[in-house]
C-alpha cells in the first residue's frame, strides 16, 4: 500500500499553519508552529529546512528570527511540498530505479504504474495549498486516528 509519509503530511499542515500566523502576525518561530499542530520540533526543524533549500520559506535566526513564506500560497502546489520534503516521487520502486528491471521500457505492468504515477503528479500539482487553506481551522487537518485533535491525544 502506497502511503504520504508522515513528513510529507506534517508539512502540509505546518505550512498552513504558517500561512495562518503570517496572515495574524508575520514571520513565525517554528516552536510555535510546533506548539500549534503537535509536530516535534526536532522533526519539524528539518522539514523547513528541507522547504527552504527547495525555495519555499525563509527562514531566520535569532529573536527577530522566525520562518516566512517565499511565494503566496496561491502558488504553492502540494506537489512543490511533496517534491521538497519527500525528494523525488515513485509509487514503485521500477520508476525510481528503471535499471533494476531487466524488462524496462518492454514492461506493461510498469508502464502501468508510470501512467498512474503521472496522474498522481498531475492531481498533486493541481492543488494549491490555498485550497487547503481555512486560516480558522487548521488543526482539523490532523486525522483522529494518528494525532492530537483539540488538545486530546488519540
Amino acid at each position: 500500500m502506497f502511503y504520504v509519509t508522515k513528513k510529507g503530511s506534517y508539512s502540509i499542515r505546518a505550512l498552513l499553519q504558517l500561512a495562518a500566523n503570517i496572515q495574524e502576525k508575520g514571520r513565525t518561530h517554528i516552536g510555535e508552529i510546533a506548539d500549534q499542530t503537535h509536530i516535534p520540533e526536532p522533526f519539524l526543524r528539518k522539514i523547513f529546512s528541507s522547504m527552504a533549500k527547495n525555495g519555499i520559506v525563509h527562514s531566520k535566526r535569532g529573536l527577530s528570527g522566525g520562518v516566512e513564506l517565499l511565494n503566496e500560497i496561491d502558488d504553492i502546489t502540494v506537489y512543490d511540498v511533496m517534491i521538497a520534503v519527500e525528494g523525488e516521487l515513485a509509487i514503485y520502486k521500477c520508476l525510481k530505479h528503471p535499471e533494476i528491471c531487466p524488462k524496462n521500457g518492454d514492461c506493461q505492468t510498469q508502464n502501468m504504474w508510470r501512467a498512474i504515477q503521472d496522474n498522481l503528479v498531475d492531481s498533486l500539482k493541481k492543488i494549491k495549498i490555498k485550497q487547503l487553506y481555512d486560516g480558522d481551522n487548521i488543526s482539523g487537518c490532523i486525522h483522529p486516528e494518528f494525532g492530537i485533535r483539540d488538545g486530546v491525544k488519540f
